[in-house]
Parts: C-alpha cells; sequence; structure tokens
C-alpha cells in the first residue's frame, strides 16, 4: 500500500472514532436531561372552581310546617219544614252571598192555612166588637149581675181568641217566608243534593247543599311544644307574618298572618294547633287542601350567610371550602343554624367576607390550589 493511501485510511478512522464519540455525548446528555425533568417537584395543577364571599345581611327567622285551609264558616243548608222543592236558583259549585235565594219550596198549602186563620181573625174580632157592645148596654144596679158577669167573660174570651188568630198568622207568616232558602253567608257551592220535584223534610239528614266561604279562610298547621313560647314572644311584639304556597306547575303565594293559638296542647303528640287567618281574595287557598306553611318569627341582623350549595357533608358534620389568599383551600368546619331559599345561614365557623367554594368541591382536598372560574351570585345585603 502506498504511503497516501495509508494516510488516507488513517484520516479516516479518526474521523468515525470522532462522529461516534459525538453520538454517544449527545445520547448521554438527552438521558441526563431526561432525568432531571423526571425527578424535578411538578406544580400541582390549579382546579377550576366557582368562588363566592361570606355574605352578611338580615334574615328572617322562620317556621316551617304542613297547613291545612279550612273555613272560616262552613253552612249546611237544610229545609225548616216539609215541603216540595218547586225551584232551584243556583247551579252546583256557584259562588252566592249572603241573602241570595237558593231554593223554594211549595207555599200553596201554607197560603191556604193562611187564609183560613185570616177568616178566623176576622170572625173573633167581630165577635169582640159585639161583645164589647153587649157589654155597656149592661149597667150595674139595673143588670143581673149574673148578666154583667157573662158579658165581661165573653169580652175576655173572644179576646184572648183574637190574640190567638194574630200569633196563628204570625207563625204562618214565619213558616210561609221557610219556603224561599237564602244563602246564610256568603260563599262558594258544593254539590245540590236535590233538585226540583224532591219531597224533603226537616229531619233529613243531609243538607241540600253546602256553603263554604272562602274569603277569608283559615290555615291550621300544628308545631312543635318547644317552639310555643317563641310564637308566643313574636305575637306579643306585633303581629306575625305568614306564608302558605300552594303546590303545583306555578307555585302560587298567600299571605297572612297568625290569627290565634290553641288553648291546649296536644298531649298525645305534643304539639299545639297554630290557626293563620288569609284574606285569600284570589280563592288560591281551598278548604281541604295542604298548602305548605312558612312563619316569619323575626329578622336577624347581620346574618353571615352562603349559598347552601356550598355547605357540604361528611361523617363529621358539615364543612366549606375556604380559598386561601395563595389560591389554596382548606376545608373548615362549619354550624348551620338554617336553610333559607336557597341559603344557609352559618352560626359558627366563617367571617363575612372570606372565600369560599360554591361549585367544585368534589376534586378538592386541603391544601388544593383552585383556579377561580367565576364568582358565585350572591344573596342581597
Amino acid at each position: 500500500m502506498s504511503t497516501l493511501n495509508k494516510r488516507f485510511v488513517l484520516a479516516a478512522t479518526l474521523l468515525g472514532i470522532v462522529a461516534v464519540g459525538a453520538l454517544v455525548y449527545r445520547v448521554f446528555l438527552a438521558e441526563n436531561a431526561n432525568a432531571v425533568a423526571t425527578n424535578a417537584p411538578r406544580m400541582p395543577l390549579a382546579q377550576p372552581v366557582i368562588a363566592g364571599t361570606v355574605a352578611e345581611k338580615s334574615m328572617p327567622v322562620l317556621l316551617t310546617a304542613i297547613g291545612t285551609v279550612q273555613p272560616v264558616n262552613s253552612v249546611a243548608v237544610r229545609p225548616r219544614l216539609d215541603s216540595q222543592i218547586t225551584r232551584v236558583l243556583v247551579q252546583d259549585g256557584g259562588r252566592v252571598e249572603a241573602g241570595d235565594p237558593l231554593f223554594e219550596l211549595d207555599r200553596r198549602q201554607l197560603e191556604a192555612q193562611r187564609a183560613q186563620a185570616e177568616a178566623m181573625l176576622a170572625r173573633d174580632e167581630a165577635q169582640l166588637a159585639y161583645a164589647l157592645r153587649n157589654l155597656q148596654r149592661t149597667q150595674p144596679g139595673i143588670s143581673a149581675e149574673s148578666a154583667i158577669d157573662e158579658a165581661r167573660t165573653s169580652v175576655t174570651t173572644l179576646q184572648a181568641a183574637v190574640r190567638a188568630d194574630r200569633a196563628s198568622l204570625e207563625s204562618l207568616a214565619v213558616q210561609l217566608s221557610h219556603t224561599r232558602i237564602a244563602a246564610p253567608i256568603g260563599g262558594r257551592l258544593g254539590t245540590i243534593a236535590f233538585k226540583v220535584g224532591s219531597i224533603v223534610k226537616a229531619s233529613d239528614p243531609q243538607p241540600l247543599v253546602t256553603i263554604n266561604q272562602l274569603r277569608p279562610v283559615y290555615l291550621a298547621f300544628s308545631v312543635p311544644e318547644s317552639a310555643l313560647p317563641v310564637i308566643q314572644q313574636a305575637l306579643a311584639a306585633g303581629e306575625v307574618p305568614v306564608k302558605a304556597t300552594v303546590s303545583g306547575p306555578d307555585a302560587a303565594h298567600e299571605y297572612g298572618r297568625v290569627s290565634y293559638l290553641e288553648n291546649a296542647v296536644d298531649i298525645s303528640t305534643h304539639t299545639i294547633s297554630v290557626k293563620a287567618f288569609f284574606p285569600n281574595d284570589r280563592e288560591q287557598l281551598w278548604p281541604g287542601s295542604y298548602v305548605n306553611v312558612e312563619v316569619t318569627l323575626r329578622q336577624q341582623d347581620h346574618a353571615r350567610v352562603v349559598p347552601a350549595q356550598a355547605v357540604q357533608m361528611s361523617q363529621n358534620g358539615t364543612y366549606v371550602f375556604v380559598i386561601d389568599d395563595d389560591d389554596t383551600v382548606t376545608a373548615r368546619d362549619v354550624t348551620v343554624d338554617r336553610l333559607v331559599a336557597g341559603e344557609a345561614v352559618i352560626a359558627k365557623g366563617l367571617n363575612p367576607g372570606e372565600r369560599i367554594v360554591v361549585v367544585g368541591q368534589l376534586r378538592l382536598t386541603n391544601g388544593a390550589r383552585v383556579e377561580v372560574q367565576a364568582a358565585a351570585a350572591e344573596g342581597r345585603k
């Protein structure tokens, strides 16, 4: 091999050695970089949450119950004499006012009896007039004593007969008034049990119709015996408002006030019945129906309030995630006093102005970092 070829082979060998060394060095550096990246501590990912603020405002102290609507007045209309219905002047379920005519009964027999009583009165009055004239003709010392006594007796007897005739006419007038049956109260009619032509009796157990007064109504509900002093204190301070919610697709609200408490506690249930008075002008409250009742006992000033969904449950009780200044969270035990319209009144554990997690608690633990997405709507202060 010539000297030139030897030099060429040597140079190529050296270049190959250098290339392999450079490749090994690059692989070594890459592995070290990966090892460093793997062993380096990673920053924890922030969990997205919706936050809110602990508010301080006035909140009502409520008492809730299930109530039953009762009419203030309910009258079962019955006939006061035996007769036949000749006219029905109302319809099933109709509304009436006090004094509106409802039924008319057959009055022909009573009218005949009245005509007979009037004739008897006229007869007795004529006889009384004759007896008075006859008494005037008798004179003491001239007429016989027996004749005078007889004339006086006749006058007295006929005077009594006239009074009896007039009383009989008055009785018949009252009976005739009973042939026209009017509504004793205003309200809503039920089903009319007897129609035209029906024979009715005063002793019938079934009424002709029942009238329930719907404006106003009572709402009756029971509360525990322990709530009695609180309600009494609220009544002593003034009017105690009550809100009734009628269930249904379009829940309606009616507003009234506590009217009175029953005068005794039910010893079997240890509850006391409360009656609330409702004007019920829209007739939303129907007798016999069940409604949800809220009694506002008083207003609590400076109450600490959070959205109810911010409060979580655990085996140890209730807690709330509080957002610290470094956007980490801490689970803090709280005491919930009551829930009002989707808000929780906190008795202990939170301070006004603190940030809390309202939505997104599922993946949170103590010390977890959070990213606030939006602020929850706060209650009105």
